[in-house]
């Protein structure tokens, strides 16, 4: 059973790494050839390093060489991937979740050409990825394109207008929109972001490229001007609107940032919506001046938490949206879209502990960029399959993961087949070898026991095929 599962296993990963890698365009086959058995074996184990990879020292030095080349750079490794997203998502409305996170490798590491993020972190880069999600189904789709960044330093006694005109850090959100490109015609992409896309400067970026979007607002104190022509701050102009409804959100307990924990509760939460129109500003970019863009028509909702309890942080969101949205209904499910923003901080996680990007040994910035791209198309897999495991709890398992992973799972956690025969039932076995306890009130599990849990398996996975290689030598 383990031999044919064997076979299986290699045919998916085979057949994997070769979609979202056989078309990259490295400037030699076997550099192509290469990467497909690299992402190969990364694929059957996330977290381990290249050297651990690669049973052999020829090998090991042949995936360094790979990754050295001023060929194989982060957008070339990438391009096959996002193509193949961008072209099965054709004819379908897709979220674009994106967000900006510091991929940084330690205050003591010396990397060639790497910058510095600041705050003592040490060298990285800044990485921003467009996750694709349907928006009617929330299955993912893929990446449709990523972008990374060197940290640049504001210089001293920089003036209002020199700001306006270098490259910003907030630029990176415009850029992205450039990258993904336009959709084709019944093709409908939404961007949903953050505050930190809150600039006249990156709609007109999303307006030019006819993206939709879904942004939290930053600048409450904005002036913007009411269809009726008046001007005034953004956040007075929507305490003036009606509560067109209210609803009630069913909130976990969990840590903020600051180490403070939230208690578990229910929010009620109610909802203002208006139409309102963004100018140009006065002092306009170089990309502002060359767009042409002089007035954005956007929609703002409001979702603000009321009778909040005392020592609470209430909950308020405030979006613009270039969807329509003039009913309760409507506001909802921009809301609803928002609310999938968590995906990417999902994804953040499945790449730096799934995949330890941040542990990776590589000696160069370019080499770690180009690994990170391997990186993101593993992790947006693995994520894939967690998703389809908690969405279709009840799917064959043989259906998400290779059948030699669920067969070895049973055998490790001496399992019954009714167990992990499902895809929840596989993740939240993998889970519970990684130390998850599975009590009523610990909810799902997350990725640092399931990781853990995948480590153990891949190891038991490999000991197994070596056995089985050993075995078959013998026979021959």
């Amino acid at each position: 059973m383990l031999s044919s599962g064997y076979v299986k296993r290699q045919v998916h990963q085979r057949k994997w790494a070769e979609e979202n890698f056989g078309n990259c365009e490295l400037g030699d086959k076997r550099r192509t050839a290469r990467l497909i058995h690299t992402a190969e074996l990364i694929l059957n184990n996330p977290a381990a390093s290249i050297a651990a990879l690669n049973g052999q020292w020829k090998d090991s030095k042949a995936a360094y060489k790979l990754f050295a080349n001023a060929n194989v750079t982060f957008e070339a490794v990438l391009k096959t991937h996002c193509e193949n997203t961008k072209r099965a998502i054709r004819g379908k409305h897709s979220l674009i979740l994106c967000d900006t996170s510091e991929t940084i490798f330690g205050k003591n590491r010396e990397i060639d050409g790497a910058g510095d993020l600041g705050r003592g972190g040490g060298p990285g880069f800044l990485l921003h990825p467009g996750l694709a999600v349907d928006a009617d189904t929330g299955e993912i789709q893929g990446l449709a394109g990523a972008i990374v960044r060197d940290r640049q330093r504001a210089p001293k006694n920089e003036t209002a207008s020199q700001r306006k005109n270098r490259p910003r850090e907030s630029g990176i959100w415009g850029d992205l929109f450039d990258d993904i490109g336009t959709p084709d015609e019944n093709t409908r992409y939404t961007a949903v972001c953050d505050r930190g896309v809150d600039s006249y400067e990156n709609l007109c970026h999303a307006k030019a490229n006819r993206q939709d979007y879904v942004v939290r607002v930053c600048q409450r104190q904005r002036t913007i001007t009411t269809p009726e022509g008046e001007k005034m701050a953004l956040k007075e102009y929507m305490q003036q609107q009606e509560i067109v409804g209210t609803y009630e959100l069913s909130l976990r307990s969990r840590k903020s940032n600051k180490g403070k924990k939230s208690k578990a509760r229910t929010a009620k939460m109610e909802v203002r919506i208006a139409k309102v129109i963004l100018t140009a500003p006065v002092h306009k970019s170089k990309y502002e001046k060359e767009c042409g863009i002089d007035r954005i028509e956007t929609w703002a909702v409001w979702a603000r938490e009321v009778d909040c309890p005392k020592g609470e942080v209430p909950l308020d969101w405030m979006l613009y949206t270039s969807h329509e949205v003039t009913s309760f209904e409507q506001a909802i499910q921009i809301i609803e879209w928002y609310e999938e923003r968590w995906l990417i901080e999902e994804f953040f996680k499945a790449l730096k502990t799934g995949c330890r990007m941040e542990q990776r040994q590589l000696r160069s910035a370019e080499g770690l960029k180009a690994l990170c791209g391997v990186l993101c198309v593993t992790a947006c897999q693995l994520l894939q399959m967690k998703r389809v495991a908690l969405a279709h709890p009840d799917r064959p398992a043989e259906e998400v993961v290779p059948p030699l992973l669920v067969a070895m799972l049973r055998v490790a956690v001496n399992s019954q087949e009714r167990h992990v025969k499902t895809a929840y039932g596989f993740y939240h076995t993998l889970a519970r070898l990684g130390g998850f306890l599975g009590r009523r009130s610990d909810g799902n599990p997350g990725w640092q026991t399931i990781w853990k849990g995948w480590d153990k398996l891949s190891n038991m996975v490999r000991g197994a095929e070596v056995l089985a290689e050993l075995q078959q030598q013998k026979c021959g």
